[in-house]
């Protein structure tokens, strides 16, 4: 866990701009797990609100990465061409553009420019698929 005080980072997902309608807030527990749009309760994610508490340590943050597409495999291997597909949100954005035709969004941390990328994965999921969840635990 990144934070130090009482609040933890998280994410809320809106389903309008300009931070309105639904929401949905993932926070650092959250992180590392991939989810379906269906598991938000969203219809879409229009907007987003990054909130890094003020004691976390300059380097450590959190973001948002959407896909507009299935990911595959248990790491992101994002190169030329994969921003058509994944959209990151390192901070508060009130129109997501493209982003809210996302149907799997994940929660990652990051200490400086490396992602912490921890794959996990049901004990039953063939091997090297990616787990997506359709509900978040709360």
């Amino acid at each position: 866990m990144l934070n130090f005080d009482d609040k933890p980072a998280s994410v809320t997902l809106y389903s309008g701009p300009n931070h309105t309608g639904e929401s949905c807030v993932l926070n650092e527990r959250h992180s590392d797990e991939t989810y379906s749009l269906k598991a938000t309760g969203l219809d879409k994610i229009a907007s987003i609100k990054v909130q890094q508490p003020a004691a976390v340590a300059a380097p450590f943050s959190i973001f948002v990465r959407l896909y507009l597409e299935r990911p595959q495999g248990l790491v992101d291997k994002l190169g030329p061409g994969s921003e058509k597909t994944v959209k990151d949100f390192h901070e508060d954005v009130a129109d997501t553009g493209d982003g809210a035709k996302a149907a799997y969004v994940r929660v990652l941390t990051r200490m400086g420019n490396t992602v912490r990328e921890i794959p996990n994965v049901i004990a039953s999921a063939p091997e090297g698929e990616r787990t997506i969840h359709d509900t978040i635990p709360r």
